[in-house]
């Protein structure tokens, strides 16, 4: 993979902070979270007491997936100032770990219900699946790709959409990250013990785990035609560490060569970093490994960094595009969104995450992701201020 010349043209959201880049960018502005301590969306849990970023979008489950999607589809377009049929012939690449695991779940339980005898004859769609689906809807013609690589999914969705773009095989890319609730992933992690009943706190020396969420985000990428575009995308690197099935090398060698790369690709010296969306889950390993990962790249000199996950929960595979999305809308709001649930340092770590917001300066902003099984993904953005004016 090279240096990336892609324009972010269009964006859309849903998360637990609300439906819109509006209110989700208003939510962080004020410091807001809407985690839920019960779970209202699966009635088949057993125990629905998690602390979740719970969507709010009051229709039954089996429309939440549809609407969420349609809602977010439809403010990229706007965003964009483009239209559906601009886009009849551009790639969908969809990331997420399940996409449509609380659907089929609620179908095995409707079923199981009544008549225990069909449950080993249900039929699970898969991902590539509601893809399909996705551009069947809107008549979108072109290439159709799925991603599951755990919390990296859709950021490697935006990388790979990246290189189509680059390489001329495409002049747009819808590019989707959406995950929902689903007793699976609540009961894993709880099971792993890696679930904060108290709320996620990235980087602090008395994290206990993450919380998660649900939402819904979507970009629309663009091979560069402006001079000077508000949003760039100028790298983008992935790397699969295979240390362990879900913990990360804890010296941050591993973060560092991730990150490096990438700065490599788009040209760029640390120093010129701006600012750093971290991936900042909250779990012991995972921050220790991320921490001491941007302190061995960026030595004395370290960028303002922070994670979004305590506003509205860690939403998996939807992360790579949600976060990129909330981080960029808030960058065109002109401030750089700080992370919650910050109080000690961690002397493991050394280094601490930006707890206030800071004037979003035009710039390379460094976007990075971990994720299970040791995917690793980060990208670059430069953001051109007056392009949001």
């Amino acid at each position: 993979m090279t240096q990336f010349h892609v324009e972010l043209k269009g964006m859309g959201i849903v998360s637990a902070l609300g439906m819109g880049l509006k209110s989700n960018v208003d939510a962080i502005y004020s410091g807001s979270t809407k985690m839920s301590e019960r779970v209202t969306s699966l009635p088949y849990l057993k125990n629905p007491n998690f602390l979740v970023g719970q969507l709010d979008i009051g229709c039954d489950l089996d429309q939440r997936l549809v609407n969420v999607l349609e809602f977010a589809f439809h403010e990229s377009c706007e965003n964009a100032g483009m239209c559906i049929d601009d886009l009849r012939n551009a790639g969908v690449f969809v990331g997420s770990t399940g996409g449509n695991y609380a659907h089929e779940e609620m179908a095995y339980h409707q079923e199981r219900a009544l008549n225990p005898q069909t449950v080993q004859t249900h039929i699970w769609r898969g991902l590539g699946s509601m893809a399909q689906e996705f551009a069947s809807r809107f008549k979108i013609s072109g290439p159709v790709m799925t991603f599951s690589t755990a919390c990296t999914s859709s950021a490697l969705a935006i990388v790979t959409a990246a290189t189509f773009l680059e390489q001329g095989r495409l002049e747009y890319a819808i590019v989707i990250g959406v995950d929902l609730l689903s007793a699976l992933t609540l009961e894993g992690f709880q099971s792993l013990l890696l679930y904060d009943s108290l709320g996620c706190r990235p980087f602090d020396l008395d994290r206990n785990g993450l919380n998660l969420g649900e939402g819904c985000a979507i970009l629309i990428l663009a091979r560069q035609k402006s001079a000077a575009p508000s949003f760039l995308l100028t790298s983008g690197v992935s790397f699969n560490d295979n240390t362990h099935l879900t913990a990360s090398l804890l010296d941050g060698r591993i973060v560092a060569n991730v990150l490096s790369d990438a700065l490599k690709r788009a040209d760029i010296a640390p120093s010129e970093v701006v600012a750093i969306k971290a991936h900042g889950t909250g779990t012991r390993d995972n921050d220790l490994a991320e921490g001491r990962g941007i302190a061995k790249l960026f030595g004395d000199d370290v960028p303002p960094f922070s994670s979004l996950k305590a506003y509205c929960g860690h939403t998996l595979g939807a992360a790579g595009v949600l976060e990129t999305v909330a981080w960029l809308a808030c960058l065109a709001r002109g401030f750089i969104p700080p992370s919650k649930g910050f109080q000690k340092l961690d002397p493991e770590i050394g280094i601490s995450p930006a707890v206030k917001s800071q004037v979003a300066r035009s710039g390379y902003y460094l976007f990075q992701f971990f994720g299970f099984g040791g995917s690793c993904c980060a990208f670059t953005i430069k953001f051109d201020s007056k392009g949001t004016s």
